[in-house]
């Protein structure tokens, strides 16, 4: 599936008021629909959690050198 095929296949909003993103896939089928929210769901999580180990190791390396 290509980056327009999926975001074709995708809603994504922000709660009002929160962090949070609403992932809501759409197709035909429920159980593919569910696939693509699931995937990019997945995805957004494992960058975040990516960003936040490089983030705390710098942290940690910056504690080190005290």
């Amino acid at each position: 599936m290509s980056p327009d095929d999926v975001r074709d296949h995708l809603d994504v909003r922000p709660l009002t008021g929160s962090n949070v993103l609403q992932v809501v896939g759409k197709d035909e089928q429920a159980r593919r629909a569910a696939e693509i929210a699931n995937a990019v769901r997945q995805a957004g999580i494992a960058q975040r959690t990516a960003r936040f180990q490089a983030q705390l190791a710098a942290v940690l390396e910056k504690v080190g050198k005290l």
